[in-house]
């Protein structure tokens, strides 16, 4: 699937309507950016630097709660603007750290099991030449940090990966390092991972073989054509004129015209599922979120193939993932 080159030039805007959507999409879910749009992918779309996340929804939430406690205005408009006001310094980090971030892609998949959660993209050290990840350990509520050097995934540095826990602090004060360690550059991610779950107090995976280099000690999740829970509630948040749709590679809620060319599958709008719920409803049959979801996934699956064998006989490209506008 083609992508928009992003570029320093570009003017990403957050909107109301994107913090609404995340809100209710909850938990793993971040506004991303393409060249183009603002749209919501799951946070790990943003893993590998090949696409810009602009916030999680667990930033969202504590926007709104800094508002909140320091009596400013939060809503989805205040937030919006404060995420807009932002794109633009988070994006020339990115612009920076993303070819780099091929290398902690593993580290950041073997850590998720754990609810152990990258914060946006990475950092480049001071030097130029390591990139550090910061990520947060749920459920003490304190950070992880990994350093690494940019050569180490090649194995051309011998330069050990560096590994910080910092413990939770109160607001204005600089938190305490609980833990630190380095270990040799070529270990598994899955072990930096279970070391680093341990040190946290969390329990450990055992992993008995890494395979690879950049062996995560977890299987892999297969690709699904599925509609989550998540969708339901996302379309439910944004309203009339909005529809839910299929890009090839995953759900995205978008204009309903942004499915004409037919880059895009059309599974469901706004207005079609309220009346799905409905008859639901009239019928006495389940209409909670969850049910309208395997609703709709039987509905793509019925369409899909028939959607991709023609995209493949014509001219037409997805031109990148076409979502929010």
């Amino acid at each position: 699937m083609m992508r928009h080159t992003i570029t320093a030039d570009d003017e990403v805007i957050v909107n109301a309507s994107h913090v609404r959507g995340l809100s209710a999409y909850g938990p793993g879910w971040g506004l991303m950016w393409n060249g183009r749009e603002v749209f919501i992918a799951r946070a790990e779309t943003a893993d590998d630097g090949s696409i810009f996340e602009i916030v999680d929804f667990e930033a969202i939430a504590a926007s709104h709660a800094l508002r909140t406690e320091y009596g400013e205005p939060s809503n989805d408009d205040t937030v919006a603007a404060d995420f807009t006001d932002i794109a633009h310094d988070y994006l020339d980090e990115w612009l920076r750290v993303h070819p780099m971030m091929f290398m902690t892609a593993p580290y950041t998949t073997a850590l998720r099991p754990y609810g152990i959660h990258r914060t946006r993209q990475g950092k480049a050290t001071a030097n130029g030449y390591q990139i550090a990840t910061e990520y947060r350990i749920g459920a003490i509520g304190a950070t992880a940090r990994i350093v690494m050097d940019i050569m180490a995934q090649t194995h051309r540095s011998a330069t050990p990966i560096m590994i910080t826990i910092t413990g939770p602090c109160e607001p204005g004060t600089p938190p305490a390092t609980t833990y630190t360690a380095t270990v040799p550059h070529h270990t598994p991610p899955a072990a930096i991972a279970a070391l680093i779950a341990t040190a946290a107090g969390l329990p450990p995976h055992i992993a008995h073989a890494y395979p690879r280099r950049d062996s995560t000690g977890f299987p892999q999740e297969p690709a699904y054509i599925e509609v989550d829970v998540a969708h339901v509630r996302g379309l439910s948040a944004y309203g009339p004129g909005w529809t839910l749709m299929w890009d090839g590679t995953g759900a995205v809620i978008t204009r309903a015209g942004n499915g004409d060319e037919g880059a895009l599958l059309e599974i469901i709008s706004y207005e079609d599922m309220c009346q799905l719920r409905d008859n639901r409803a009239e019928q006495g049959d389940p209409h909670d979120d969850r049910t309208i979801a395997a609703d709709l996934t039987d509905i793509l699956c019925d369409h899909h193939h028939t959607w991709a064998d023609a995209l493949a006989y014509t001219d037409t490209s997805p031109a990148g993932t076409v979502a929010i506008s």
